[in-house]
């Protein structure tokens, strides 16, 4: 975003999942302002059947931003979008991870196209590995899978290797610690110190209704 030249960045946050956009939140800020940038204001909001999107970007757009960014889920930030659409058409566009599902192609059509997006998954692999992992999904789910299904897939193929492999009086967390590393969907799975797994990420771009990596 700093790179499309984009410094001060309005932010639409639901406190539904208040663990998790609150912690992204708190993340994006630290970015912005080590890179130069700043928050032009952040907005929370409540999802809802009857949330009001359309007071929800107005409130975003007092600040006078130069870009707007959505941590919400894939219908919300379809129905942000319009009406980022609606009072701020020139302004650019952006996502959590979220949001990063074949919902919000489907139910954001024009409005999302130009969104940008990061992913920690590679939505147009073609390894086998993957394909197969797809095709299957979607004959069970007939959708396509998205993030979330990608990270537990990972998580579950951790948990169950852990199980399978775990000595007598062994903790599942060492086990899993121990078991280092794993072979996930598209990258491997490398626990550090912290327990955290170090991933790489793919920047997107919604055109012509495809997640379209971008440099």
């Amino acid at each position: 975003m700093i790179g499309r030249g984009q410094k001060a960045v309005a932010v639409a946050y639901d406190t539904r999942n208040r663990n998790f956009t609150e912690s992204w939140l708190k993340e994006f800020r630290s970015a912005l302002q080590a890179a130069g940038a700043q928050l032009a204001s952040d907005v929370p909001y409540e999802s809802r059947p009857d949330a009001d999107f359309a007071q929800v970007v107005r409130d975003m757009l007092k600040s006078q931003p130069d870009s707007l960014f959505f941590i919400s889920g894939a219908l919300d930030v379809a129905r942000l979008a319009q009406q980022a659409r609606k009072q701020a058409p020139k302004l650019p566009i952006g996502a959590s991870e979220w949001a990063s599902t074949e919902q919000l192609v489907q139910l954001g059509g024009e409005v999302v196209e130009g969104l940008l997006i990061v992913q920690n998954y590679d939505h147009n692999d073609e390894s086998p590995r993957f394909k197969e992992f797809t095709e299957a999904y979607f004959k069970r789910f007939n959708a396509n899978p998205g993030y979330s299904s990608v990270s537990a897939h990972d998580a579950a193929t951790v948990l169950l290797k852990a199980l399978k492999n775990r000595n007598k009086g062994e903790s599942v967390k060492m086990a899993a610690l121990r078991g280092n590393p794993y072979q996930g969907l598209q990258q491997p799975i490398n626990f550090d110190a912290n327990g955290d797994t170090p991933r790489k990420v793919f920047f997107t771009e919604i055109r012509n209704g495809r997640y379209i990596q971008i440099d």
